[in-house]
């Protein structure tokens, strides 16, 4: 079980790694990618679908989701440069 506080910093994580992963593929629009960083794309998607569906029955999951989302896109835009 996690206390209230506990919960909110969960929270505030998840929707930071989340913002951040999206923000991610949003600069990713209209760039030319190779199948490889669009199959990362697809699974930063896929990650992100899963954390938002996680969030009401278990917020531990979907944050731990929303980071692996986040992680992954952020090596994607590395990619990139």
């Amino acid at each position: 079980m996690l206390t209230a506080e506990q919960r909110r910093q969960l929270e505030r994580t998840t929707d930071a790694h989340i913002q951040r992963a999206r923000q991610a593929l949003e600069s990713l629009k209209g760039r030319p990618l190779t199948r490889e960083q669009l199959e990362v794309a697809t699974q930063v998607r896929t990650f992100l679908r899963q954390a938002e569906e996680a969030r009401a029955r278990d917020l531990v999951r979907a944050g731990n989701l929303a980071e692996r989302a986040d992680v992954l896109a952020q090596d994607l835009l590395r990619t990139l440069r």
